[in-house]
């Protein structure tokens, strides 16, 4: 499901596929990156300097890329529509954290699903997605369940599982800005009849 032909086994459900993006493509989204207005990005923080920024402005480049990985996919899984950019400044550290935080609502709904309840369908976080925009200091991602650190390199995509073994964080950017692109690999799952996840 995570592992992609090209990739890299890191450790258990950590994949890094080396130069995912051509270079090309890289620099064209950080030139169109680097054009958006400081009042388009959105800060998510937490103890200070532990977050980042995200660009509420669409990179409509992301779009063939996205349609690339696609592609690769296992068809029980799918993309999410992320098309925003990420980024963290010198001396801000990410929070420590899995991908499936805003769904362990819907895992635990679908875990007390009785057979023959009725159902609707929810969407379910079982993948993290890292590309890469650019080379920086710092900023490597620390895989803590696993004692696993990968230090990216621009054009690299990481793939890792939203579970607790993959628990991970951003360590300290060191150098000016560290430009990402995040998104969630997910799957549909039955949760009993008109659950809400409040997420």
């Amino acid at each position: 499901m995570l592992k992609l032909d090209g990739s890299i086994n890191l450790g258990k459900d950590i994949y890094v596929y080396p130069n995912f993006i051509s270079e090309l493509e890289r620099l064209e989204i950080l030139e169109d990156i680097r054009s958006i207005p400081e009042e388009k990005w959105v800060g998510h923080f937490n103890e200070g300097s532990q977050g980042a920024e995200t660009a509420h402005v669409p990179i409509q480049k992301f779009i063939a890329i996205n349609k690339r990985l696609t592609d690769m996919l296992d068809k029980d899984v799918y993309l999410g529509s992320s098309l925003a950019a990420t980024r963290m400044k010198m001396g801000w550290v990410g929070p420590h954290h899995t991908d499936n935080f805003d769904f362990l609502d819907v895992i635990k709904a679908s875990e007390k699903l009785k057979e023959e309840e009725p159902f609707d369908i929810a969407e379910n976080s079982v993948a993290g997605l890292i590309m890469y925009l650019n080379d920086f200091e710092g900023g490597e991602i620390y895989y803590s369940n696993q004692d696993v650190t990968y230090y990216p390199k621009a054009g690299d995509l990481v793939i890792h599982s939203s579970q607790d073994h993959c628990k991970h964080q951003v360590k300290e950017v060191k150098s000016d800005i560290r430009y990402s692109h995040s998104s969630h690999l997910f799957n549909l799952i039955k949760v009993p009849k008109g659950f809400k996840n409040v997420t």
